[in-house]
């Protein structure tokens, strides 16, 4: 979908196949938040999960711009840091 509406818009199609490895990276992110929220009962992990996803639409939108370093250096933070620090907070108080 992304690519479609970008080669309609008159961008390089390398560009835009570059700019959508973020998009398949915060796909597998949401995916594996999401089953370890099931397997784990971790509700909360939900909503990395969500984000996740929702960051992997946002990163298809900006594919192939500049502003799409900055929206995947801001998923990672959000989604990888701060749900890490959480975890190891809940291992050293458990």
């Amino acid at each position: 979908l992304g690519y479609v509406l970008r080669a309609a818009l008159g961008m390089d199609a390398p560009a835009i196949v570059g700019g959508l490895i973020g998009t398949v990276g915060f796909l597998i992110y949401g995916i594996g938040f999401l089953t370890t929220a099931c397997v784990s009962r971790e509700t909360w992990l939900r909503v990395p999960g969500f984000a996740s996803l929702g960051f992997a639409l946002l990163t298809m939108l900006v594919a192939g711009q500049i502003e799409s370093l900055l929206v995947a250096a801001a998923g990672v933070f959000l989604l990888a840091v701060v749900p890490g620090w959480i975890l190891l907070g809940r291992e050293r108080k458990g």
